[in-house]
């Protein structure tokens, strides 16, 4: 969560400074707003650094549960052992029953009652549990390039204009755009120009191509936070005494 911090300040900082300006122009017979946008300023190597860095911990974080959970109920962990994500249920139930066959644990009934827990309340596959899954896809492409934002969106308030007489006032209005717009149609008939640019917020999207393609970089770590916190509680319900010395 620390990492999403610095992803949000590392946003906000970037939203406060002077990368737009705002202008009324006529686009196709309409008053429009125009914006002027410089993505300079904004460090998407650092950004893409934090994105890796949070969702490395967050599967660590599954990784050293499953070890620990694992060793502590059967004794027989090893380098190999690793919380175990797969595309389909029927993927994660042969890659878990070989493991178990291999280690001759097959009959182990805490194995089995792990085994258990995670096909039927964790569900670690794509359909049954995307954010984890989504975790684990991201984590192997991180391991081979910089899952590097895509900086698509911004959201302007309180834009202040004045008429041609002097006149000036706030349009309560929030303006969104991306990439494919830079003219938003103001609405008002009449000679304006913008007084104050107003204060804007910006978002980081996933590339297209990977999981949450398209969708906010910091509500999507969120989610993947939210499930690494349930499926840590779910290990909770395991017997307690299997980590007594």
């Amino acid at each position: 969560m620390q990492h999403v911090r610095d992803l949000k300040n590392l946003l906000q900082f970037f939203a406060g400074s002077n990368f737009y300006s705002v202008s009324v122009q006529e686009y196709k017979g309409s008053n429009c707003l125009s914006f002027e946008i410089d993505k300079s300023g904004f460090n998407m190597i650092n950004a893409a650094l934090l994105i890796g860095d949070a969702l490395h911990n967050l599967k660590s974080a599954l990784d050293i549960l499953y070890f620990q959970t694992f060793n502590a109920a059967t004794g027989m962990a090893d380098h190999r052992t690793r919380f175990p994500i797969r595309n389909e249920r029927e993927e994660l139930i042969v890659g878990i029953d070989g493991g178990l066959k291999k280690k001759g644990l097959t009959d182990h009934s805490s194995a089995v009652q792990i085994f258990d827990l995670l096909l039927d309340i964790v569900k670690p596959y794509q359909a049954g549990n995307y954010p984890l899954w989504a975790l684990h896809e991201l984590n192997i492409l991180d391991k081979h390039q910089l899952l590097i934002p895509v900086f698509d969106m911004m959201r302007v308030t309180e834009i202040c204009f004045e008429d041609d007489k002097n006149n000036s006032f706030v349009d309560e209005r929030a303006f969104i755009m991306d990439e494919s717009c830079h003219h938003i149609k103001l609405g008002r008939k009449g000679k304006f120009t913008v007084k104050d640019k107003g204060n804007a917020s910006t978002a980081i999207l996933f590339n297209v191509g990977i999981p949450y393609e398209n969708q906010s970089v910091i509500q999507a770590l969120h989610e993947m936070s939210e499930s690494v916190t349930r499926t840590i509680d779910a290990f909770g319900l395991l017997p307690s005494d299997w980590f007594i010395e």
